[in-house]
């Protein structure tokens, strides 16, 4: 029997080395263990969402997104882009879209492929019976259309042709019973009532000059009607004899205070130098003079030469 033990304990006995390197192992495989159990609760955060405070965040970012749209409407007068761009880029007049020649298409501030897609639609037989037969041109957007709409003209179809000729005498006929104006006006301070009564100038040219003017702050010469679009050059030749300019009237701008919506307002300051202007005040400070402000444009450029005398400080 005592044989059979000693075989036994020489079978399966460990020396001390064994046994230590046994120990070991065993404590490995108990922490393993161990941290394999309890992962969920050592590494893993166990505080519940605070749905409130996603809330507030959504909240936040919503009122945010308003904030810049206003900010938006504030700089360029609407709140969506679209409709702003296309204020901008539409210069509209009474119009009647059938076989309307591809140059006051242009006038009206439409573009190539717009104008394109028009003249197609003309050749294939198409007609603009109603006014909103011209939302169907694809190349127009529903923001375009909006602005043309109220100025479209189209002739109801039971007029006879005859009755067409008939106005158009009538409206020569009209125009020239005008008494010719002999006077002087000083473009500054002259009203729509006095404007009109100048040979040639309609009341959408008068729109135009006056609106020009406003966006300006003024005439310093009556070369500047050229500017204008819509206004003919030999109609500016015409009646530049009867028209001055009070520099005195014109309105400047306060190139250290004017916000940015108001900068770009101007007809002689474009993005890019609207841009320069304000980067240079929030790096640098208010422009001192002249010469400081004429660094950030070409000195003896035209674009500078026009804007001298609207510039103030």
């Amino acid at each position: 029997m005592k044989n059979i033990w000693q075989q036994f304990k020489d079978l399966f006995g460990f020396s001390v080395r064994e046994r230590r390197a046994l120990l070991l192992l065993s404590v490995v495989f108990i922490l393993l263990l161990v941290i394999n159990l309890f992962s969920g609760y050592v590494f893993t955060s166990t505080r519940p969402l605070n749905n409130h405070l996603f809330e507030q965040a959504v909240a936040e970012l919503a009122l945010r997104k308003q904030s810049d749209k206003e900010a938006f409407a504030e700089v360029f007068g609407k709140s969506d882009p679209d409709v702003a761009y296309a204020q901008l880029k539409l210069t509209p007049f009474p119009f009647d879209p059938n076989q309307l020649p591809e140059e006051e298409w242009r006038k009206l501030g439409l573009a190539t492929h717009q104008i394109r897609a028009i003249k197609n639609y003309e050749k294939k037989g198409g007609k603009f019976l109603r006014k909103e037969d011209l939302s169907k041109i694809y190349s127009l957007s529903a923001d375009e259309y909006k602005i043309l709409e109220p100025f479209i003209l189209i002739e109801p179809r039971h007029q006879k042709p005859k009755h067409r000729e008939a106005d158009t005498v009538q409206r020569k006929s009209d125009r020239m019973e005008k008494p010719e104006f002999m006077g002087v006006l000083e473009l500054n301070s002259a009203d729509s009532l006095q404007l009109i009564q100048l040979k040639g100038v309609g009341p959408w040219t008068v729109h135009r000059i006056l609106k020009y003017r406003e966006r300006l702050g003024g005439f310093v010469h009556v070369t500047q009607l050229n500017e204008i679009k819509g206004v003919d050059s030999a109609l500016v030749i015409a009646i530049g004899h009867q028209l001055t300019a009070d520099t005195t009237m014109i309105r400047k701008i306060n190139i250290n205070k004017y916000e940015f919506g108001q900068l770009l307002g101007h007809p002689y300051l474009n993005m890019t130098y609207t841009k320069a202007i304000v980067r240079h005040r929030e790096r640098r400070g208010r422009f001192a003079s002249w010469d400081e402000f004429v660094q950030i444009v070409q000195p003896d450029s035209l674009s500078a030469q026009r804007l001298r005398p609207y510039v103030a400080f």
